[in-house]
């Protein structure tokens, strides 16, 4: 009953980009990290893939044991990730912002189906100073009703990117520049 950052870095990113025991994503070097992490925390050998990365049906086990649960509309913050350390809330924070957070102009959001896991999110980031809302909104795909944690100011957007070092994605390849003027950001760029 050992939560260590590596096994969080892998819940957080089956959280968002995973099912049960799989994770999918497009990225090259998500897929990489992932597995680097898996291979650490569960003493397995695991091999990237290059869109879905399986880790095996004894791992599907203890994961599942471990709080990882099957279908967005069940996703959870494991209990073992809530009772362990903050650098295992960073590490969770982090691969689940990977796969379904995002950050634009101002503005940081964390996108999800379910509703319970969204008001976890938002817990964990009040409680690592992190002020965020909560909303709602249906999803233009199947009809579905999303969950939206986002920052509520430059401010808080920076507080947050401080807190977590967001992975960056190309959702957030600009994230260093927030808060920055927009003549700021585009001075640096050369046409």
């Amino acid at each position: 009953d050992r939560m260590t950052p590596e096994l969080a870095r892998v819940l957080g990113y089956l959280a968002s980009e995973g099912c049960y025991a799989a994770f999918c994503n497009d990225r090259k070097d998500l897929h990489e990290d992932f597995v680097a992490c898996a291979n650490a925390a569960l003493s397995i050998n695991a091999k990237a893939a290059r869109r879905i990365t399986q880790l095996g049906s004894v791992v599907k086990d203890v994961l599942h044991y471990l709080g990882n649960a099957h279908g967005s509309e069940n996703k959870v913050v494991p209990d073992l990730v809530f009772r362990s350390s903050r650098q295992c809330w960073i590490e969770f924070l982090r691969a689940a912002y990977a796969g379904d957070g995002y950050i634009t102009g101002r503005v940081s959001t964390y996108a999800t189906m379910n509703e319970k896991f969204a008001r976890q999110i938002q817990s964990m980031l009040f409680a690592m100073g992190v002020h965020t809302r909560l909303s709602s909104g249906e999803s233009g795909h199947a009809y579905t009703t999303m969950w939206y944690v986002r920052t509520s100011s430059v401010h808080e957007t920076q507080k947050l990117i401080k807190a977590i070092r967001p992975i960056r994605t190309n959702r957030m390849k600009e994230y260093k520049e927030v808060g920055k003027p927009m003549r700021e950001r585009l001075a640096g760029i050369r046409i």
